[in-house]
Formats: structure tokens, sequence, C-alpha cells
């Protein structure tokens, strides 16, 4: 379970954190300030405060006590490290490379492919296995939003495996 929530959770991230990323360091447009600025203000929320609305999204969605809703929360909650750091790594690509295949009549499409995926591998791959870390490790939501013991994730097995023979003092003051 764990692993299909992480392998969900990273192909989502990189998608939408990439083009997100690529958008927001080659392009000039109205109000882009303003969108970073509100991506990087995501990230000073913490989950905790966000249980209930998230809890009331993933109802409305039909995606609650899902392992493909699961990934969508570690995708919300890690899109806005991820769309910081893979923008400072498009800005460090120099445009005078796409301009180039511009030239030799490479396509959008083909230049992407061909050009800068492969030079932003290393920071995707960074990224990727940093935010890959924190959905398999993480608890509290897998705890919180997947109550079928069937979709558990490795955390949750292990705190229910450590808490099942777990035997509870007895109060010596009712003796």
């Amino acid at each position: 379970n764990s692993l299909t929530v992480v392998c969900i959770g990273t192909m989502l991230l990189a998608a939408t954190a990439g083009t997100t990323a690529y958008a927001l360091a080659r392009y000039e447009f109205r109000g882009k300030n303003l969108v970073i600025a509100l991506i990087l203000l995501t990230m000073i929320i913490p989950p905790d405060v966000l249980t209930v609305p998230l809890f009331v999204t993933l109802r409305s969605l039909g995606l609650l006590g899902t392992l493909p809703g699961l990934a969508c929360l570690y995708v919300s909650g890690a899109f806005g490290m991820s769309v910081f750091l893979l923008r400072g790594y498009f800005e460090a690509i120099p445009v005078a490379i796409e301009e180039a295949a511009w030239l030799d009549g490479a396509n959008f499409p083909s230049m992407m492919l061909h050009v800068v995926i492969p030079l932003s591998l290393p920071g995707f791959a960074s990224v990727l296995a940093v935010q890959a870390m924190g959905m398999w490790n993480d608890l509290y939501l897998a705890l919180v939003f997947v109550s079928d013991p069937a979709l558990a994730t490795a955390p949750v097995g292990l705190l229910s495996f450590f808490q099942r023979d777990d035997v509870a003092e007895p109060d010596l003051a009712q003796l």
C-alpha cells in the first residue's frame, strides 16, 4: 500500500510541480510574483490545521479512504516546496540551450523531451527522493484519512503491530 501511494504521489507531483515550476521559471505574465508568493505560503500551513477541510473535500470527491486520495493529499502538501526547488533548478538551465534546440528545428514537446527534462533530471531526482521519503514515513494523514486496515500504509501497520500486544498496567487504586 505504501509503495502504491508513493508511486502515484511521485508521478502526480513530478507532473504538476514540474510543469508549474517550468512555467514560473520561463514565462513572464501578470501576477507571476503573486502566484509564487501564494505557492510559498502553502508551505507554512501545518496539515493539522487543514484536517477537517481536507476530510470534507476528500469525502465530496469520493476519495476518502482510498490510496489515490491519500496520494493526492501528499502531493498537495509537497507541491509548494517542490515547485520552489524545481523553479530554481529550471532557472539555472541556460535559455540559450532551448533557443539552440528551436533553431535546430525542435518543436516544444521534443525540446522538452530531449533537452530540458534530461538536464533537469538531477533536480527531479532530489525533489522526488525527499518527497517520496516523506510520503512513505507519514503516519498522521494515513491514520486519519484511511480507516480500512487492508489499505493501511507501512507506518500505520507498524503502529497497529506494536499496539496489538500492548498490555495496560492495572490501576492499583481500584484494587
